[in-house]
């Protein structure tokens, strides 16, 4: 009994996975580390008995950095999620899928969850295409940026590459798990949700502090920013037809 109540008390929470509607094109799907329940104990690591090999090593060190904000002091756990929320968001979220069993998709009542489902594989296909894209490129630039290493001083651009190389291979890999069924998605339907969270900054401000995230403005923000962009491209356009019409 002690060991299935120590495993329950280990056991990770959910990854809780913000469900964001555009009002054009598919919803924007936002994680952070705040979005998981709080206070939730770590099962201590098991000492190596045998040759774990580089595989297992290197699992372990992707694990401990994961959750470097659990076992750090309390005063440098904001400072840590605060750098975390840095990365890309897209980004974030897939790697966030490499180990994760559990996901709740937290989207507002006005969404069914077929709606959620279907807005969910089409984000995976697009950034499979993505990454897949990215570690082509970068698996060419790898080769140049290699034999930099006989130039005096640190390989900054080799470091770089390889770090995307990972970064991008992880992030499949969470893909791949997800559409393999190796995570159990439930649907989380939250109110707080339903006002226009995407265009309106003080919606986004309330649903940022509601759920105790830290970069979740900046994300917006940055798709508004895109969507600007969008749409005075489409009005360039659409003059230079209207003007070649004319002609």
């Amino acid at each position: 009994m002690g060991r299935r109540k120590g495993r329950k008390a280990g056991k990770k929470p959910p990854r809780g996975i913000l469900v964001l509607p555009r009002e054009e094109g598919w919803p924007i799907f936002y994680y952070e580390a705040g979005l998981e329940e709080e206070n939730h104990t770590s099962e201590s690591p098991k000492p190596i008995t045998t040759a774990a090999g580089l595989k297992t090593r290197f699992r372990r060190v992707v694990k401990g950095v994961s959750e470097a904000e659990d076992h750090a002091p309390r005063w440098l756990q904001s400072p840590i999620r605060w750098l975390k929320s840095r990365l890309p968001a897209d980004e974030r979220l897939l790697l966030s899928l490499r180990g994760a069993r559990e996901a709740k998709l937290i989207h507002p009542t006005t969404l069914s969850a077929i709606e959620v489902d279907a807005a969910w594989a089409a984000y995976l296909d697009s950034q499979f295409r993505q990454r897949i894209g990215w570690l082509v490129f970068y698996l060419v630039v790898l080769v140049p940026s290699v034999m930099l290493t006989v130039v005096p001083g640190p390989n900054i651009l080799g470091l770089w590459v390889t770090y995307r190389i990972i970064a991008h291979g992880i992030a499949l890999f969470g893909i791949s798990r997800s559409r393999r069924g190796k995570i159990a998605f439930k649907h989380v339907k939250s109110r707080e949700l339903d006002g226009p969270v995407v265009t309106d900054r003080r919606e986004a401000n309330r649903v940022q502090e509601h759920f105790r995230l830290f970069g979740l403005m900046g994300r917006l923000k940055r798709d508004r920013v895109m969507a600007r962009l969008r749409k005075r491209k489409q009005r360039a356009a659409e003059v230079t037809a209207g003007g070649g019409a004319l002609r």
